[in-house]
């Protein structure tokens, strides 16, 4: 009886759902119509929001056995601050649509920034592009089609039921937000529908904040290759990744990265933008390309996230040219390397890579069996006036911190003695390759006296203007001097 009562019961449901989508389309487009329709603005997590819509309409997919799949660029703004409920009714949409008229084959979701200048209030033009598969819309139908009441032809309604509203409610909703929204299509192949909107940097709730626990590891374990030439860097990087769960390779240039790359499996690269031999650019670009007749490249997708002193968004545009899909300052944030890793896991994931799950370290487990806890790390002392020491990361010993330490006093006297022959010799590209170096090193100390030093004499060299270099000379020789001091006198040092 139950079983000959559930067909009705179905039928009557799938009713009341399509009235009510009906009546809500009707609703919105009335609002926007009289001008009632207002929007809020508040910070949210632009990534959950994308995965959330994906997630409502996943069923859709399941039920026609469609793929869909989502490409998130990894330098997109994790928080931004808009209209969530409209960005989300927006996109779940565009969704819905692509897979109700999409009988075979896949609907991709793309979300990245746009490939334009930045905006000088501060927004980032955020691209959302949905393809599909699907039969295409002829060339004198896209006009209308986001016109109220209007569908790609009579028989749509028949077919799929729906208003003609949504398409309308979407552009509405879009140019409201500050933005605007297109369509290509191909009768045969497919459409793409795709919107941009700007939105301003959002920050991370209290609730939510980005940091994570001390000792906190990723889901899933994956194989890095890490390209960097500096030792300081190597050891922190290095330490800070395998903490968080991960397989680290190091390698100290572009060359050698492609050859690890020709020979082994990686799931993702750490590429220094400056390196001896090649330096990062080139060795994205030759990635991107496959890589050459000596190392040839079997992944040419394969995440890469620019590691670089130099955070402009000049610099930014240029590694992106150059292939790569983030980069992440030095010195090196831990809760940035976190968040930066947790998207690219999430990418990989999206494309479908089978990742191992991470193993709990011996030190977690005996926390956890314990109960014990780090606990708040005390007030710092005045980095001015108290003794140069390396700045301690979560993720870091102290046994770590001495290799850190020991690392800088070996190697940043060499790398003042590299810089100060190339300014002697006249060489302004040795010379802010040299300071560069340095600097990278030089993040990682309490006391920002020599970085800020190996900073602004880096811009000076870059520019050519070695005289002005040479004035500074004594200033960075006694900084350095004092770093050494200090932490030769630390235990273990």
């Amino acid at each position: 009886m139950a079983r000959v009562a559930l067909g009705p019961a179905r039928i009557g449901l799938h009713n009341g759902v399509s009235l009510l989508t009906i009546l809500n389309d009707i609703l919105d487009f009335s609002k926007i119509d009289a001008g009632k329709l207002t929007l809020e603005t508040v910070d949210f997590d632009l990534l959950a929001l994308v995965g959330d819509a994906a997630g409502i309409v996943q069923g859709q997919a399941d039920a026609k056995s469609l793929l869909l799949r989502r490409e998130l660029a990894l330098d997109l703004p994790r928080y931004v601050r808009a209209d969530p409920t409209r960005l989300r009714q927006i996109l779940i949409n565009l969704l819905g649509n692509a897979l109700k008229f999409t009988a075979n084959g896949e609907v991709l979701l793309e979300v990245r920034r746009a490939r334009t200048p930045p905006r000088r209030d501060g927004r980032s033009e955020i691209d959302f592009i949905i393809s599909d598969t699907g039969p295409g819309i002829d060339a004198d139908t896209l006009p209308r089609l986001f016109q109220k009441f209007e569908q790609a032809d009579h028989s749509t309604t028949r077919r799929y039921g729906g208003t003609g509203l949504g398409l309308a409610i979407c552009k509405e909703l879009v140019e409201l937000m500050g933005g605007t929204i297109g369509v290509e299509s191909r009768v045969g192949i497919g459409s793409r529908f795709h919107f941009t909107l700007p939105l301003q940097d959002g920050s991370a709730p209290a609730a939510d904040a980005r940091r994570p626990q001390r000792h906190a590891r990723h889901a899933c374990r994956l194989r890095i290759l890490c390209a960097e030439d500096v030792r300081t860097n190597q050891i922190i990087i290095g330490t800070l990744l395998e903490g968080m769960g991960h397989d680290v390779t190091i390698v100290e240039n572009g060359e050698l990265a492609l050859r690890a790359l020709g020979t082994g499996a990686y799931d993702c690269v750490l590429m220094d933008g400056r390196m001896p031999s090649m330096d990062g650019e080139q060795a994205a670009r030759l990635i991107r390309d496959g890589g050459n007749a000596e190392f040839p490249i079997p992944d040419t997708h394969i995440p890469i996230l620019a590691l670089t002193a130099n955070a402009s968004e000049h610099d930014r545009q240029r590694y992106l040219a150059a292939g790569m899909d983030d980069f992440l300052s030095k010195p090196v944030d831990e809760a940035l390397l976190f968040e930066k890793i947790d998207a690219i896991i999430d990418l990989l994931l999206a494309r479908g890579h089978a990742l191992p799950p991470a193993v709990p370290s011996e030190d977690e487990n005996l926390a956890r069996q314990f109960g014990l806890d780090g606990g708040e790390p005390p007030a710092p002392a005045d980095p001015m006036t108290a003794p140069v020491h390396i700045l301690p990361l979560a993720g870091l010993s102290p046994q770590h911190l001495q290799r850190i330490a020991q690392a800088f006093l070996t190697e940043a006297p060499r790398r003042l003695d590299l810089a100060c022959h190339a300014v002697r010799d006249g060489n302004a590209s040795a010379a802010a390759a040299a300071f560069h170096a340095l600097k990278g090193s030089a993040g990682y100390l309490s006391r920002p006296t020599l970085h800020g030093l190996c900073h602004q004499m880096e811009t000076l060299a870059s520019n050519g203007q070695l005289d002005n270099v040479e004035q500074f000379l004594p200033q960075l020789h006694a900084a350095l001097d004092a770093a050494r001091r200090d932490l030769e006198v630390q235990p273990g040092a």
